[in-house]
């Protein structure tokens, strides 16, 4: 391994250390020692990225949050990419600007390890936690939000909306439900 992939490699581990410290706090609803390896391989593949753009992995504490969205008792993890601290990589090195950015779901299994239950570009998380059961909502756009024609439009014109992840147990996934009704303005 060369120079700046051994640096990376460093800097991935101590950005997991930063990310576990955050997530310990979150206190979930069955907690794991260890993180799950797979959810370790997405935050070291975030760091590599930061290095790789010049940039170096700092203090994220909102990047990673355990909960338990499924109710099987074992917590789920949630990263917001939003939330990852890349300094010197310039603002917008984690975002994909009017496509969203990224968010990632991996549901804790028995064992251990996660699965990926979600993967998309988002608008916005709200993750709540005191709701039972927990409900993470999402923002979206276009065809996400019934606007067929969405990808013929000048982004301004194109329709947001938010919508909450749903568990689907037959195939183990969180989905897009229902597009919730718009909040009143104050």
């Amino acid at each position: 391994m060369d120079q700046t992939g051994w640096r990376a490699a460093l800097l991935a581990v101590a950005m997991l250390g930063l990310v576990q410290g955050a997530a310990a706090q979150a206190k979930p609803a069955a907690p794991k020692k260890k993180m799950p390896y797979e959810v370790q391989q997405h935050i070291a593949g975030l760091a590599k990225t930061c290095v790789d753009l010049g940039g170096k992995p700092n203090k994220s504490p909102g990047l990673l949050s355990l909960v338990d969205l499924n109710g099987d008792g074992i917590a789920d993890y949630v990263i917001d990419v939003t939330q990852f601290n890349c300094e010197g990589a310039g603002a917008s090195a984690f975002t994909n600007g009017q496509s969203g950015s990224d968010l990632s779901v991996y549901a804790g299994t028995p064992d251990g390890h996660a699965r990926k239950a979600f993967a998309g570009s988002v608008y916005s998380v709200q993750l709540d936690k005191v709701a039972q059961p927990p409900k993470l909502v999402v923002g979206v756009a276009g065809l996400a939000c019934g606007q067929k024609n969405a990808a013929s439009l000048p982004f301004s014109a194109v329709k947001s909306c938010e919508r909450a992840l749903v568990w689907d147990g037959m195939k183990k996934v969180l989905v897009l439900g229902p597009t919730l009704p718009p909040k009143a303005s104050k």
